[in-house]
């Protein structure tokens, strides 16, 4: 299997331009691992942003995002409403991958799954 190198970001390190950063990354064979769940428009700027870079040795990305606060309670949707409205984050983290790399990405409630070409 070939080697993989996942690259973990604190997204507040690259918020200015994130989707053309995390592209770069990405077209370099990394998996990216932020600490964030992206918002959809963000994941759908990252996946626009990608589609310049597409061609023979580029195929393009599988991304994924977790929410890790998906509590069904009251106070814990208020709770998380707060904390997102105040850090301006939702908790919970997103992983991006080159799609040569990645097969697939599985979602369950609590769980990314990985499959590797």
């Amino acid at each position: 299997m070939k080697n993989i190198q996942f690259k973990f970001i604190p997204y507040d390190t690259i918020k200015e331009n994130a989707s053309k950063k995390i592209v770069n990354i990405v077209k370099k064979g990394h998996v990216v691992v932020l600490d964030v769940k992206l918002k959809a428009e963000e994941e759908a700027k990252i996946i626009q942003n990608t589609m310049k870079y597409i061609d023979e040795d580029f195929k393009g990305i599988e991304i994924s995002s977790l929410d890790l606060n998906n509590k069904d309670s009251f106070g814990a949707k208020l709770k998380n409403y707060f904390i997102e409205k105040i850090t301006g984050k939702k908790q919970g983290f997103t992983i991006i991958g080159p799609s040569k790399l990645i097969k697939n990405i599985k979602k369950k409630k609590t769980d990314i799954l990985f499959e590797f070409n």
